[in-house]
């Protein structure tokens, strides 16, 4: 049969969670919950048949895989591709993840997801440079820490006489011109070099998103 890019199936979860799991196996003493296989597993379950998903597979074997979840609103051009939802083999990266792409930019496209993200480690060098090529940038740089040991800080006496001085809480209606002033500079931010996103922004649509969200409690709006 030899290598076919089909739709990602039900058959494709469990070892769509040892690619993954594989995929972040932990460097030295860390470890990220991505490396354990169930954890794996419940993951890519969660996301299995809630979008398009892709499966790169060798006589029947899947050597990686890319779902999306595309924006759930009918104006937004957005797609993600999170950090769970695509691995390979470590052979051949570079030309499975051009396959993956290939295959699942057209499905986000008729779905009318023109914008694509994507989130990964920079520690695969491989699917980084492949995705250069395919014209993606850099959007945001995030830093991921074990939460096994507890993380120890050092205050000067002035920062700790600042951090007194800091509330953190949720946002309400009242933050609302403050919220959206923020947003528009993180916008301008990231057009900018390195990441050189520039896009339209509906100010409009972005004011009526943040109100209907600030109240949710599964929403983290800490002004």
């Amino acid at each position: 049969m030899g290598i076919d890019v089909i739709p990602f199936e039900e058959r494709f979860v469990a070892p769509a969670a040892e690619l993954l799991a594989a995929d972040h196996a932990p460097a030295g003493k860390a470890r990220l919950e991505l490396c354990d296989v169930d954890v794996a597993s419940r993951l890519v379950s969660a996301w299995h048949d809630t979008g398009p998903a892709i499966a790169v597979v060798d006589d029947g074997t899947l050597l990686g895989f890319v779902a999306a979840t595309p924006a759930d609103r009918h104006d937004d051009q957005h797609s993600s591709i999170r950090l769970h939802q695509h691995a390979s083999a470590p052979r051949g990266k570079r030309e499975i993840y051009r396959r993956l792409y290939r295959a699942l930019a057209g499905q986000l496209i008729d779905l009318g997801g023109f914008e694509h993200a994507i989130a990964l480690s920079a520690s695969h060098h491989d699917v980084v440079t492949s995705l250069f090529e395919l014209g993606f940038g850099i959007d945001q740089i995030k830093g991921l820490r074990a939460t096994s040991s507890p993380i120890q800080t050092v205050q000067a006496t002035q920062d700790a006489q600042d951090a007194r001085d800091v509330q953190v809480r949720q946002a309400n209606a009242n933050d609302l011109k403050d919220l959206l002033s923020l947003t528009v500079e993180l916008q301008k931010f990231h057009a900018g070099p390195p990441a050189l996103r520039p896009a339209l922004f509906n100010l409009r649509s972005r004011r009526a998103r943040t109100v209907s969200t600030c109240p949710q409690q599964r929403s983290a709006w800490l002004p």
